[in-house]
């Protein structure tokens, strides 16, 4: 059986943040793409992809993930925002894939035992397109979309985005409830940061990781 491809978009322009969200690390000073890729290869996602800004430096992350087996892309239209990095991270999958895990960077608190409920259900349920983890009546992240759902993708960016899909496909929508509510929490700001972590937030250098 194929296995559901991994996904992390870091993509962003990251305007709110102050500095790119690719180079966002734990307190400990471990970059979240590192911590996030590794737990997709533990639950047996392949391929793990990662979608960077466009003056991301390919080959310094590629250091950085060595010796994960990791595929970089680059979003090829970046006006659609998400699902931009989730059709260009597709176009680095084979064309059996079952589905695809997609993991924001700015969301970076999943465990094991989350992802692999999330590809247990998808695989359980291959006509549902959607699911996600849903914490007191709000879905948060990462969330999973079926073989069924990616052909609604190609038109999504120009007509709304995937919460337009959403609504607009509700019997292929599945929450999954979670009692943790992280899964909610959207590092956008330094201000998140600290209050995910009670500390300021932590970088990679731009240099050699961004060109200019």
């Amino acid at each position: 059986m194929s296995r559901y491809g991994g996904l992390i978009i870091a993509a962003g322009n990251s305007n709110r943040m102050g500095s790119p969200k690719a180079a966002l690390c734990y307190p400990d000073g471990t970059p979240f793409i590192v911590k996030m890729v590794e737990m997709l290869i533990q639950v047996k996602c392949g391929p793990v992809i990662l979608c960077l800004p466009d003056n991301a430096n390919k080959p310094a992350f590629k250091r950085l993930l060595y010796p994960y087996p990791v595929q970089i892309c680059f979003n090829d239209k970046p006006e659609y925002q998400q699902i931009g990095s989730i059709l260009s991270g597709l176009k680095q999958c084979s064309t059996n894939l079952p589905g695809l895990l997609v993991w924001p960077i700015d969301a970076p608190f999943a465990s094991p035992t989350l992802l692999e409920l999330l590809l247990k259900s998808g695989a359980q349920n291959s006509q549902i397109g959607f699911f996600a983890p849903h914490y007191e009546g709000r879905a948060g992240h990462p969330f999973l979309l079926n073989r069924s759902f990616l052909h609604h993708l190609s038109n999504a960016g120009a007509e709304g985005g995937l919460q337009k899909l959403k609504k607009k496909y509700p019997k292929h929508i599945r929450h999954l409830d979670y009692n943790e509510p992280r899964v909610l929490c959207n590092l956008n700001s330094p201000e998140d940061y600290l209050a995910a972590f009670n500390q300021a937030p932590i970088f990679l250098p731009l240099s050699p990781y961004f060109v200019s």
